[in-house]
């Protein structure tokens, strides 16, 4: 099928801006019945786009994650949110505030809302000088993900201007009503690995996770790379490390 729109980079696949894909959000569009306001974009993923909103009954910045008009018709990350926060641990997940559906030209879609959070531990290593955090920054990050994926297993209010891009469709037509007249592209966050002191992280993304008690044979979503293997690994034989020095220092830990 040939490309709908022009494409553009660090901005969401517009191809998705169809039925069943992304609802088209501007700045200053309302949700909620009014109650949230864009004031701009945290990023976007293949099954949803996560902006920055003002909450006018409650006076505070949040977090809106609309999923796509697809992702939503089965989607369980609200549940799963609020099953994960009845914890001590729950610092590490993001809180769920508020959840609603509402309808645009695109489908039916549902809108998660929470806390918004800082940038992430990939762009703080890409932004930093020496793609390395300081030794006691990783070590803080190592031991909150360790408690996290264990908890996991077990169960100055000022921004940059948003900048926008225009969506044009190959034709030449109007992308409306199933596309903005713009994508914004995501604001930046955080701050480079190396400057990082005393770090705080949320493990996040629950959009294809699910709960083993209530769906025993789901559908699996991990990167075939990261699937576990079909059989145990075999030692090299010896002759297969001759003529080479090998140093007893050289660990992964």
């Amino acid at each position: 099928m040939d490309d709908l729109y022009h494409p553009e980079v660090d901005v969401e696949y517009l191809e998705e801006y169809v039925p069943g894909g992304y609802h088209p959000t501007l700045i200053g569009d309302r949700f909620g019945s009014g109650r949230y306001t864009v004031v701009h974009k945290l990023g976007f993923g293949g099954y949803s786009s996560i902006w920055l909103a003002r909450d006018q009954q409650r006076q505070r910045y949040v977090s809106l994650k609309i999923l796509t008009a697809r992702a939503s018709s089965d989607s369980r990350e609200g549940d799963v949110l609020e099953h994960l926060m009845k914890s001590d641990l729950a610092h590490v997940i993001p809180r769920l505030l508020d959840q609603f559906s509402f309808h645009g030209p695109n489908g039916h879609h549902r809108c998660l809302v929470g806390e918004p959070a800082g940038g992430s531990i990939a762009k703080a290593k890409e932004d930093s000088t020496n793609l390395m955090f300081p030794v006691d920054a990783a070590r803080s990050i190592a031991a909150q993900l360790l408690l996290g994926l264990s908890y996991l297993h077990a169960t100055g209010e000022r921004f940059g201007e948003p900048f926008a891009v225009p969506i044009r469709r190959v034709d030449g037509k109007p992308g409306d009503p199933h596309a903005p007249p713009h994508a914004i592209y995501p604001m930046a966050l955080g701050m480079p690995a190396n400057e990082l002191d005393d770090p705080e992280i949320i493990i996040s993304d629950y959009g294809t996770s699910f709960l083993v008690a209530r769906r025993p044979s789901p559908t699996l979503h991990t990167p075939g790379p990261l699937l576990p293997t079909r059989r145990p690994l075999q030692r090299a034989h010896p002759s297969a490390h001759r003529g080479r020095y090998l140093d007893p220092r050289r660990r992964l830990v």
